[in-house]
């Protein structure tokens, strides 16, 4: 992440869409959201920290490596890959 803020903000958005209110986990979803931004990389998804449909997508990913821990066959919702997908399109247009 390149910005403080940004990470900042992925962290409250990743605490609010768990309903978390407390800060006792947050460097477990600190090194969750880290865990996310690479596997997107390797997806071939160059994250803008700056924007916030980047900061969404991030967000929603993290959310789901959570999940997942949780259930761990549990498939990637349709939602976030359809999401993924249009993201890697919209970046190899633009070049």
């Amino acid at each position: 992440m390149a910005d403080v803020n940004s990470g900042e903000t992925v962290l409250a958005l990743l605490k609010a869409d768990l309903g978390v209110t407390h800060t006792k986990r947050d460097e477990y979803f600190a090194a969750l959201i880290a865990a996310a931004a690479k596997m997107l990389q390797t997806e071939g998804i160059i994250l803008d920290m700056s924007d916030q449909g980047d900061q969404l997508l991030l967000e929603m990913y993290a959310a789901h490596l959570h999940e997942r821990r949780q259930q761990p066959t549990m498939a990637m919702p349709r939602y976030l890959r359809a999401k993924i997908n249009n993201r890697l399109c919209h970046q190899q247009m633009q070049g």
